[in-house]
């Protein structure tokens, strides 16, 4: 019987250290898996940093191209008054030329009238 329990004992030593062997494999199993996912995690946070940053560059960019969008708009509707003004100006320029060409025709009309000697019915009335 003791030579029973020696056996014994000896196949729970056996055991034991059995054991211990697959709790120490499995501890570096699970901290190799740690590590991994340490890692992991430190990647797809660096990522995440550089798509916040990318994504605030698209932002900023953004608001440029509304900034040059607006200033465009400005500019196409500044051109459109500019025509209208022009526009105008010229009319006014053709008014001006055309009135001018009226008061040239007169004075050369009135340069090559006889003078017109005044009739008895072209007299002033007092009354």
């Amino acid at each position: 019987m003791v030579r029973a329990g020696g056996l014994r004992v000896m196949e729970l030593r056996a055991d034991l250290e059995s054991k211990q062997k697959q709790l120490e494999e499995s501890a570096a199993a699970v901290a190799r898996l740690r590590r991994q996912q340490e890692q992991e995690l430190s990647g797809l946070k660096r990522k995440l940093r550089e798509a916040h940053l990318e994504l605030e560059a698209r932002r900023l960019e953004i608001a440029a191209f509304q900034e040059k969008i607006k200033a465009l708009e400005m500019l196409t509707r500044n051109a459109v008054t500019n025509e209208a003004i022009d526009h105008q100006v010229r009319r006014i320029a053709e008014q001006t030329r055309h009135v001018d060409e009226l008061h040239a025709e007169r004075a050369w009309d009135s340069a090559q009238e006889p003078p017109r000697q005044p009739r008895p019915d072209d007299a002033p009335t007092d009354h």
